[in-house]
């Protein structure tokens, strides 16, 4: 019940955004195009709301998001604006996601059971398999989170992780960010900064 109360506040803040034309007035600008987002590597709500219909969770399904249902909202000049309402529409869908594993939880008694693997490995009783996860090479795997892509590579040598790298697309942003800027005045820089989703604390691990 708490988090309708906060989805309906955010619908009546949305209802009073789009409602009052100076928001659209003050906030169109930084206009992204698709194109340069690719170019640049960038990814999630960004490329959303330049008009690209990209989202991992729909192409590469992980987690549980094959078990529930929601929109992809799509936005299409890329600007400060396009991304605020993006933002919005988008805690819109994580509201329904959020009701739906509600809803399905199981009923009845928590069973808590201690797990040995290193058992389980040896009596053959889960699908883990050794050769995928440490064969030589690189591996390299993507999600999306809120706002950002995060990318994983790991280097194996001799069938051993040698390396683990985690970082962001945010890096990507700060270099798209001194094209984009070009020509933007000093306060606007400020809210196309910010529209960008720049984790400075999570450039890279």
């Amino acid at each position: 019940n708490h988090l309708k109360d906060i989805q309906n506040e955010m619908k009546e803040e949305l209802k009073s955004i789009l409602a009052n034309s100076l928001w659209k007035d003050r906030l169109t600008i930084g206009n992204t195009s698709s194109l340069d987002l690719v170019k640049w590597g960038i990814g999630s709500s960004l490329l959303r709301s330049a008009g690209i219909n990209c989202d991992l969770r729909k192409r590469q399904k992980y987690y549980f998001y094959d078990e529930v249902i929601f929109d992809v909202p799509i936005a299409l000049e890329g600007s400060v604006y396009d991304k605020l309402l993006l933002a919005f529409m988008e805690a819109e869908q994580s509201f329904e996601i959020i009701f739906q594993v509600l809803d399905n939880l199981p009923t009845g008694k928590i069973i808590e059971e201690k797990l040995n693997l290193n058992y389980r490995i040896d009596q053959g009783k889960t699908n883990f398999d050794s050769d995928v996860f440490f064969k030589d090479g690189v591996i390299f795997n993507s999600l999306e989170s809120f706002g950002n892509m995060i990318y994983t590579t790991i280097k194996v040598e001799n069938n051993k992780i040698k390396n683990i790298k985690i970082n962001s697309d945010s890096l990507s942003k700060l270099n798209f960010l001194k094209e984009l800027g070009q020509g933007i005045r000093i306060r606007d820089l400020v809210l196309v900064y910010k529209s960008l989703n720049i984790k400075n604390s999570f450039l890279e691990i």
